[in-house]
């Protein structure tokens, strides 16, 4: 867990508490609740004898085609020298983790396994099975950084963790598989990536005319990647506060001060000091999506009805119903003064800070002006 004492401290976040969102969060809480029971339950069910693990000592490094892995990355990844096979059923699902390391602990591997275990219960509560998961996870430490004072930032190298394959024709649909690729915020990445392979949204889901208006890019910005990654740190966050006994509330106040800082450096980075539409950022990565569109969607929480609804039986015609509903308000919180205004102290506050590292000044928090992960929590 990354410590953001450092920022809770500043005058600009203690306006934002716990009570921010419970009102809204309480139904939300109270489902993911409902679905933690039961996962508890059929974890408990579950025969441990059910978990096959073999290990390999002959294998070679997959190799990936695509923008996501860079040569960088492919260099730490063939470093790594073990490989375990894990394989198990979990509620009528197949299971299969391709685990490449060089040390791990069983304590890390039960948290896959569970995080795993958890979203399956989801999607069963939600009557969306799978047959099969497989899951190829290289246990590389290869943290994300970004430098705000050099160009060129937002790309793959600095921000992807994974991917999931995509195949169209529901027939190959159990042939879709993730890849993750390192060590850092593993679980929160493990959940968004496999809120995609079971069809959270639909594939691809871009933002509006009226949203490339307030944020122009020569990328497209996808609404579906805010709102999977957004869900993710939402789930997330209740299982972290579940298996540590720490409150969801509490946890999720740091998300959004977290969220909102990480924001900024993307403003910055692209020099812009000050929040004022229309913007232009240069980005090859989904770094609008992920991190602004997101801390937006946080910080206005209790405006988004979608989230507790659970519209998510459906992968066609109510999933574009509630795309278009969330584009709005995404629209909406974009524009809304006060996150404009906490925005713009964040800036303030980072570029004092990046003028004290600069100068050489004392300025202790380097990992938290270094980071570019998108939560809190490990």
């Amino acid at each position: 867990m990354i410590d953001i004492k450092y920022l809770e401290k500043q005058k600009f976040n203690k306006k934002i508490n716990k009570n921010f969102n419970k009102n809204f969060n309480n139904k939300l809480y109270n489902k993911f609740n409902e679905i933690y029971l039961d996962f508890k339950q059929n974890n408990k069910n579950n025969n441990k004898n059910n978990i096959q693990i073999k290990k390999q000592n002959n294998f070679e490094i997959q190799n990936y085609d695509g923008i996501y892995i860079t040569k960088k990355n492919k260099k730490k990844l063939n470093k790594l020298n073990k490989l375990k096979i894990i394989t198990y059923d979990f509620l009528k699902t197949n299971v299969e983790i391709i685990l490449n390391y060089n040390t791990i602990t069983q304590k890390n591997i039960n948290q896959i396994i569970d995080t795993i275990n958890f979203i399956i219960t989801l999607f069963n509560y939600l009557n969306n099975y799978r047959e099969n998961i497989k899951i190829h996870i290289y246990y590389s430490n290869n943290n994300k950084k970004i430098n705000i004072n050099k160009k060129n930032e937002l790309i793959p190298e600095n921000i992807n963790s994974a991917f999931t394959t995509f195949y169209k024709n529901e027939t190959y649909d159990n042939q879709n598989y993730i890849v993750i690729y390192r060590t850092e915020e593993l679980n929160k990445v493990l959940i968004h990536e496999l809120l995609h392979l079971y069809n959270l949204t639909n594939y691809k889901i871009e933002g509006n005319i009226e949203l490339v208006k307030l944020i122009k890019t020569e990328d497209k910005i996808l609404i579906s990647e805010a709102y999977v990654e957004t869900f993710a740190t939402l789930l997330y966050t209740f299982l972290y506060s579940k298996n540590n006994n720490k409150d969801f509330y509490d946890l999720l106040n740091q998300q959004i001060i977290f969220s909102l800082f990480q924001s900024s450096k993307i403003l910055l980075n692209q020099n812009i000091k000050k929040l004022k539409y229309p913007i232009e950022i240069t980005e090859k990565a989904n770094a609008i999506s992920y991190h602004f569109i997101k801390s937006a969607i946080l910080y206005n929480l209790n405006k988004y009805n979608n989230f507790d609804n659970f519209y998510l039986n459906n992968r066609n015609k109510i999933q574009m119903k509630i795309m278009n509903d969330f584009n709005k308000k995404i629209l909406f919180s974009l524009q809304n003064k006060n996150f404009i205004k906490i925005v713009n102290d964040n800036l303030k506050f980072l570029m004092k800070s990046n003028n004290e590292k600069l100068n050489n000044q004392k300025f202790n928090n380097q990992k938290l002006l270094k980071t570019f992960r998108m939560n809190i929590l490990d």
